[in-house]
């Protein structure tokens, strides 16, 4: 997902929580388009507002259990903004999803901003947030789910994703 800008110009990308086993990149990019479509946004053919959708098998290697999640490029961030209200909540393959804004972790743990509270005595304590990763998870980056998987990146370095 190289070259995401905010803005009203550049692209977003957005985040696809719980993908159904049967979900494939081109389905993802048809999701947004028709829901865009439905609420009336119209596009010249030739304008790809629905670009770089990749699929994230992660596997929880203490329980074996494993999901999917998207990650898809809508240009526009004006149309990526819109697409978040519209999606979050439809049903994908009768799977509800959840559709938020990307945004990236550090892979090196825990870089996140400490919460300041006030304790009694009128003192600022910095105390640091809940770490929201899951252990033992391997990531990969797929063509597809299940139907098709092939495979096309793996590693530690994906952790920024989850």
């Amino acid at each position: 997902m190289s070259g995401i800008m905010g803005g009203k110009t550049g692209s977003v990308a957005l985040f696809l929580r719980n993908l159904p086993p049967d979900t494939s990149r081109k389905d993802l990019q048809a999701f947004v388009r028709v829901a865009l479509r439905e609420v009336g946004v119209r596009t010249l053919p030739f304008v790809n507002i629905c670009a770089n959708a990749s699929i994230m098998r992660i596997t929880d290697l203490a329980t074996g259990t494993t999901e999917y999640h998207g990650l898809i490029e809508v240009r526009p961030a004006r149309l990526a903004m819109l697409a978040i209200r519209v999606l979050n909540g439809r049903t994908l393959h009768d799977s509800p999803i959840e559709v938020r804004r990307y945004r990236q972790r550090s892979p090196w743990g825990e870089h996140r901003q400490r919460q300041q509270e006030a304790s009694g005595s009128g003192t600022v304590v910095a105390r640091p947030l809940v770490e929201r990763r899951r252990e033992h998870l391997r990531i990969d980056l797929v063509r597809s789910t299940p139907t098709a998987p092939a495979l096309i990146e793996t590693g530690p370095d994906l952790r920024a994703f989850t």
